[in-house]
């Protein structure tokens, strides 16, 4: 079984210590037992894992996250791509 306790607006910077800060926030507001806490998934980026350094959690970076980040460019880029060669297709013709 796993929980998602709170979601919340992060505004300003994204840094490892403020992100700590609002996770101390959240952990401290919902108090659950901390041996229950077994681990938290993150996304892969370094300041949410200096976060949970910083905080003394196991996490682990969420797969699916780094899936979407290899596989969406290798797909969608290339729709853009080609509808941009086409358009200079059409400018050189043109011209």
């Amino acid at each position: 079984m796993s929980w998602n306790l709170e979601v919340q607006k992060f505004e300003g910077k994204h840094s490892g210590y403020r992100i700590c800060e609002v996770l101390q926030k959240i952990i401290s507001d919902w108090d659950p037992n901390k041996a229950n806490m077994v681990l938290m998934v993150r996304d892969n980026a370094s300041n949410g894992a200096f976060a949970t350094r910083l905080l003394d959690v196991d996490s682990f970076g969420c797969i699916a996250n780094s899936l979407h980040l290899v596989l969406v460019p290798l797909v969608f880029p290339k729709r853009k791509l080609r509808a941009a060669i086409e358009r200079c297709d059409d400018d050189i013709v043109s011209a």
